[in-house]
């Protein structure tokens, strides 16, 4: 499907069939817009940053749990409970297969959202803002 003139039109003859073969006057669409490489990697440079640039890095063992934690804490994990009566939390896996482009965008926000309280918490001394890490991400990515 193709977005004209605020509607969804075939993209082309396969795609017409199908659209053709609906007989009722409204269906459900679902949206899903491919993920994009470099958010992703901007996503693993964020966590690397907020390990190695922040205080955060010495709160955690590795950028792997301060991504596991952020991960958690945003409520991007599932959580697992064995008939013995232990739990286990695992966060949402990141692969492209596993979510569109509009779910890990919000994924993204969250998580920075999350690192962005950590680091106005009391007991850190240096404060860090939206822009201080999108400058860190940049800078680590080769931007500036």
């Amino acid at each position: 499907m193709i977005k004209r003139n605020g509607g969804l039109y075939p993209a082309g003859e396969c795609e017409k069939e199908i659209f053709d073969s609906v007989t009722r006057d409204e269906v459900l669409v679902r949206i899903l817009q491919h993920r994009n490489p470099k958010h992703h990697a901007k996503f693993f440079a964020m966590i690397a940053a907020l390990y190695h640039d922040t205080a955060l890095g010495e709160q955690f063992s590795s950028p792997d749990a301060l991504r596991f934690y952020l991960l958690v804490k945003s409520g991007h994990a599932e959580i697992y409970t064995f008939p013995n009566g232990k739990t286990q939390v695992v966060a949402q896996s990141l692969k492209f297969a596993s979510m569109d482009q509009l779910t890990f965008n919000r994924v993204y926000e969250d998580v920075v959202n999350v690192a962005l309280d950590l680091l106005k918490a009391p007991n850190v001394a240096t404060k860090c803002s939206k822009e201080d890490i999108d400058r860190m991400v940049d800078t680590l990515l080769g931007f500036t």
